[in-house]
């Protein structure tokens, strides 16, 4: 069973994607959220470019784009207000130079591949069916078998 979830279940119908521009793709990787939906069997997610190739992003060239923790806390010499602005630009000065890291790597725009949930009886019928026709092809060889062993 588990090598049916794994293997096969996948290619049991096509996949839908689910296309992401790259704004706001530092936040995935910061919080190593890569947008998988819990109510949905996840195929996987990748960069892409724009011909829909997988790109294989370096993320340690990328990583000095991601700003530490250290960075967005508060100073003591700031009001919340000072706080808020300095943290905003900095979360979107991090943007722009995560979104620049990936475009010069190639990637165009990020694709989540899933199944829905709605798709779980059909997968529960396809792997019925395929479990009774492997419990088929072993029980030919053996009734065969026991047959001989008749005295």
């Amino acid at each position: 069973m588990v090598g049916l979830q794994l293997g096969a279940r996948p290619h049991y119908a096509p996949a839908s994607i689910d296309a992401r521009p790259l704004s706001g793709a530092a936040a995935y990787a910061s919080s190593g959220n890569t947008g998988y939906w819990f109510d949905s069997c996840s195929i996987g997610s990748d960069y892409v470019d724009v011909g829909g190739n997988v790109v294989d992003i370096d993320q340690q060239h990328c990583a000095r784009a991601i700003y530490s923790d250290d960075d967005f806390g508060q100073r003591p010499d700031e009001t919340y207000a000072d706080y808020n602005a300095r943290t905003e630009n900095l979360y979107q000065e991090q943007q722009r130079d995560f979104d620049t890291c990936l475009r010069t790597q190639g990637a165009d725009h990020f694709e989540v591949r899933y199944h829905a949930d709605n798709r779980f009886r059909q997968f529960q019928l396809t792997e019925a069916a395929l479990v009774l026709l492997i419990a088929g092809v072993f029980l030919v060889p053996a009734r065969w078998g026991l047959r001989r062993l008749r005295p």
